[in-house]
């Protein structure tokens, strides 16, 4: 039975993912989890049980998921660059002027303020934001790449278990007849028929299908150790041969239009060239004055007798600060040609 490996597991991974798959550009849900995974039937385990298996059990999906998460904690902390801050501070003070030994006591002053900040104009920001939503996008297609890349790996040990198996009854078949042809050749020797060349290259190829039948069997083995652990759980019984699965296509053109539309990691590939667009713009963006609106509102209390007359006064204080920094050491222009190399470099990828 001849069995197109690279098809057959391509066909069941699209069927498996096929709600997880992102048609257009537009903004992806997050991956979610995978469900509980049926028990292997007794009819023996089958290659969508293990995929279904391995996408519930293996650590692939969960990784993915954390980068995910890992992602839109890079937005948030993107946005805090143009969100508002507020700080809230106080203090107390004492001073005793050298009194308290004789009976004097000492000045204390109370002190609170409060004060917020935000960004009016920060041309960096905004880039970074958007390069990090873009890395997000990104982030989602490459984590159900990795999904797919998993069960891809499991459907192709799954098969090599298959096909592993079918090489141990080969080579068992082959030593049989080898050991037919060594009783034969010894036979023909003893009646003058033949010489004992003849029975020394039996003998070999009795070794050598000895031999063959020893690989097969610890490919077998490996095989098998290899889908337990990616399915995290053991595999001793009987593995089901798949069902005959229609080809697609045998073009290469049509193929080749396949993979650009359905594969995550292609289209993840133009993501990641516009987050990094978005970093050279953000780096370019340095170079614009930073403007920030701030207000603070302090109050204190205090015996001090010097500082009587302000005791319960509330200061308040509204302010416009602008901020451009005309030379950093040459960071800014290292960082620009950096990302811009990235950003060739992504460019070439993509292309």
């Amino acid at each position: 039975m001849i069995i197109s490996r690279p098809v057959a597991s391509l066909l069941i991974v699209a069927a498996l993912c096929a709600e997880e798959a992102v048609p257009t550009p537009a903004p992806l849900p997050a991956v979610p989890e995978a469900a509980a995974a049926p028990a292997p039937l007794n009819q023996g385990l089958t290659m969508e049980q293990a995929i279904a298996l391995a996408l519930a059990r293996n650590e692939t999906p969960e990784i993915a998921l954390a980068r995910i998460e890992k992602a839109e904690a890079t937005i948030t902390r993107a946005t805090a660059a143009l969100r508002p801050s507020v700080v809230l501070g106080g203090s107390l003070s004492t001073n005793d002027q050298d009194r308290l030994p004789y009976g004097g006591s000492a000045n204390e002053t109370t002190a609170w303020n409060a004060s917020a900040e935000m960004a009016l104009l920060r041309a960096s920001a905004w880039s970074g934001l958007a390069a990090a939503k873009y890395a997000l996008k990104a982030q989602q297609l490459e984590s159900l790449e990795l999904k797919r890349v998993l069960a891809y790996t499991v459907g192709n040990i799954f098969l090599n278990v298959l096909a592993a198996e079918r090489q141990v009854i080969a080579a068992t078949n082959r030593l049989e007849v080898s050991r037919a042809s060594v009783a034969d050749a010894k036979a023909r020797l003893q009646a003058g028929l033949s010489t004992r060349t003849d029975v020394t290259r039996a003998e070999l190829e009795e070794s050598t299908a000895l031999l063959s039948v020893t690989r097969s069997r610890n490919f077998v083995v490996s095989s098998r150790l290899a889908l337990a652990d990616l399915i995290v759980a053991p595999v001793d019984g009987e593995i089901a041969v798949p069902a005959e699965i229609a080809v697609p296509s045998r073009e290469g053109d049509v193929l080749a239009r396949l993979s650009l539309a359905y594969r995550a990691d292609l289209r993840a590939l133009q993501f990641r060239e516009s987050a990094a667009d978005q970093n050279v713009r953000a780096a370019y963006g340095r170079w614009v004055p930073d403007i920030t609106a701030r207000a603070e509102y302090g109050q204190f209390e205090t015996n001090d007798p010097a500082r009587a007359a302000a005791d319960k006064t509330a200061d308040i204080t509204l302010s416009l600060v602008a901020s451009w920094a005309l030379y950093d050491g040459g960071d800014r222009s290292g960082a620009i040609d950096q990302l811009v190399f990235f950003l060739v470099a992504m460019a070439l990828v993509v292309a």
